[in-house]
């Protein structure tokens, strides 16, 4: 908000067997602000950077007035380099070991050139969420041809947020900015 832009939180259910109430929840916020907002950018940390990217990575009519996301240090492979809290939280127990979940809901592999443009980052470092995961996807973003801004940083860990006490690590607010304001002035 500081830098200018109204934002808005949604609290969504991460409980097993998430999907699909997260996602039809994250439709939903998204309806409500489009309502209300010509642009929106979706966010999110984590677990929350798969939720947004498993949006943005959605048919465009579906997700109204999103034009871009981004991601930070997010789970993106539930097949590869996993994050098992996030992957069984969001299967749940019953589909955790099912292949074809497995990598229909792994981001990286909904990466198409509808997929909105994206800022990814990530801390080489962290040891929950592997830095790999950001790999992943911007190897599928660049394949596709999306636009897409990424930063990895050499320090840090996973749940950094703002990067508060790390001067490296917290550029990636104002490299976000940047990015949002090429987004939203095109």
């Amino acid at each position: 908000m500081s830098f200018g832009y109204s934002c808005a939180i949604l609290n969504y259910t991460v409980h097993q067997n998430c999907y699909p109430v997260n996602y039809n929840q994250g439709l939903k916020a998204i309806k409500l602000l489009s309502s209300r907002f010509k642009k929106i950018i979706l966010l999110g940390f984590s677990a929350g950077g798969h939720l947004s990217g498993l949006l943005g990575t959605t048919e465009r009519e579906k997700i109204f007035n999103a034009v871009g996301m981004i991601l930070c240090y997010p789970v993106i492979s539930f097949v590869h380099k996993v994050h098992k809290g996030s992957r069984d939280n969001f299967l749940g127990n019953k589909n955790k070991n099912n292949v074809e979940y497995r990598k229909r809901f792994s981001i990286d592999n909904r990466v198409s050139p509808n997929t909105l443009p994206t800022f990814i980052w990530t801390c080489k470092p962290d040891t929950l969420v592997p830095y790999e995961n950001s790999l992943f996807m911007i190897k599928k973003l660049k394949e596709n041809k999306v636009f897409h801004v990424s930063k990895i940083f050499k320090t840090g860990r996973h749940g950094i947020v703002l990067g508060e006490n790390n001067k490296e690590v917290s550029k990636w607010v104002k490299l976000a900015c940047n990015f949002v304001d090429k987004i939203v002035k095109n």
